[in-house]
């Protein structure tokens, strides 16, 4: 009898182990989809969109985690990166923008200092904190038909608004013609070994910092058909009343290079 009831112990004791650490694998933050197992093919020419979308949305339902990009060309219209998740692009992956406007819906963005319709970043996030973009992948813009847009605005590579605790880091973008990287309402940003490409003789940034605090830009290689980096705070009365100045801005170990003037 004695030796039934402690093998009943030891069993319900193990149980009980075995739950926990799947409550760990589980926890917020841990939990990793790769793209292709939802069905993204990398092949250039299928648009991924779908299953890049559904793997975001994978973790921002399960309170965050990981979504692996491995090697391969992904073609996609824009999507939504949710609260602690980072956006991992293994070596070979490349995300190119699609080149169909209807890909990238219109949202209130802010522009040329005032707020105005736009079309949705490539990649985009709003009020989502902890959120990461790691490489050594590459990031390239849609069609310069599409990224040359004024009115509306057309879409930009990656554009984070109103996040805390922003990671950018070891990536490469390229052939964007409007901003690359445009931060809104930020706190906590640190982007680190960045190499930035814009469109030959064209009006694209490299990194635009726009009302935001805590930043940190470092070993980052710039070179853009306009600002490298741009700090920024809105324009005018509407951006006096709003009174969020960019500040706390670390700049560091750069190369930065402005076609503009060639």
């Amino acid at each position: 009898m004695k030796t039934t009831r402690l093998f009943q112990a030891l069993f319900c004791f193990t149980l009980v182990l075995a739950i926990a650490a799947g409550c760990r694998s589980a926890h917020p933050g841990k939990m990793s989809v790769n793209v292709r197992d939802l069905g993204a093919k990398g092949d250039g020419v299928t648009k991924d969109t779908a299953a890049f979308q559904a793997a975001l949305d994978s973790c921002a339902t399960h309170g965050g985690g990981i979504v692996t990009v491995p090697a391969g060309a992904y073609l996609i219209g824009s999507v939504v990166v949710g609260a602690n998740t980072t956006l991992q692009l293994e070596s070979g992956a490349k995300l190119t923008g699609s080149p169909d406007i209807a890909d990238y819906p219109l949202i209130n963005v802010r522009w040329e200092g005032e707020f105005r319709q736009g079309h949705r970043a490539l990649i985009s996030s709003d009020n989502a904190n902890n959120v990461t973009i790691t490489g050594p992948g590459a990031i390239s813009g849609p069609p310069i038909s599409l990224s040359q847009l004024r009115n509306p605005r057309g879409p930009v590579l990656i554009e984070l608004a109103n996040g805390t605790n922003v990671t950018l880091n070891g990536f490469s973008t390229q052939y964007q013609r409007l901003w690359s990287i445009h931060l809104l309402f930020c706190k906590n940003i640190t982007a680190r070994d960045l190499v930035i490409r814009t469109a030959a003789f064209s009006n694209g940034d490299g990194i635009d910092v726009d009302s935001c605090s805590g930043v940190t830009i470092e070993h980052c290689d710039i070179n853009t058909g306009d600002d490298a980096i741009s700090l920024k705070s809105g324009r005018g009365l509407a951006a006096m009343r709003l009174n969020r100045p960019t500040q706390n801005v670390l700049i560091k170990d750069c190369s930065l290079v402005s076609s503009i003037d060639a």
